[in-house]
């Protein structure tokens, strides 16, 4: 849930959709997330026990996984994966939107995320992404993807005022919460 005009932002896993509520408790949809279509290979028919998959192309779910994040521009950003398997057995198949909340309007920003589970907005328009089964923290900068940090069960990321980043982990072992000081 993010803080958007003085209602919330909530991005629902279950129906694959932004809503907006008001302080009355009044819900209007903002935009519902494009599914992720994929080709099944032999490989990947064969991995999940389905050899009758081979060449069909499913469009699974998308799932929205984090927080949403507002950004400077006014549009959302949310982080997504398919609707399943999530794990990486079919690819890293997690993303990043934005989407206009005046109109609906979704944009991929970038693709090819192992677990996709959480975003937070940079200073000056860098995007950080959690990559659980990879195990790191990854970042967006003008259109392109690179790892960040290595960080195993990275979980949720935030940045503070001074542009460090502050990260949860855990969900395959101890939790934790990290500072990651600010690389120049």
């Amino acid at each position: 849930m993010a803080a958007y005009k003085k209602k919330f932002v909530v991005a629902d896993a279950g129906a694959n959709a932004l809503w907006l509520v008001d302080r009355k408790g009044n819900i209007s949809t903002i935009g519902v997330l494009p599914r992720h279509p994929l080709r099944i290979s032999k490989a990947a028919a064969e991995s999940q026990g389905a050899p009758c998959l081979e060449g069909k192309t499913y469009s699974f779910e998308a799932v929205p996984t984090d927080v949403v994040e507002v950004g400077k521009d006014g549009w959302l950003y949310v982080t997504t994966q398919p609707g399943g398997p999530e794990d990486p057995s079919l690819g890293a198949r997690g993303r990043v939107y934005r989407v206009d909340p005046k109109t609906a309007k979704n944009q991929l920003i970038a693709r090819g995320f192992a677990g996709a589970t959480n975003l937070a907005l940079g200073k000056r328009g860098e995007i950080y992404v959690t990559e659980l089964f990879a195990g790191r923290i990854s970042v967006i900068k003008k259109g392109k993807v690179k790892p960040y940090v290595t960080l195993p069960g990275a979980l949720s990321v935030e940045t503070d005022r001074k542009g460090n980043l502050w990260a949860g982990t855990g969900i395959t072992g101890p939790s934790s919460i990290v500072k990651i000081s600010k690389r120049k």
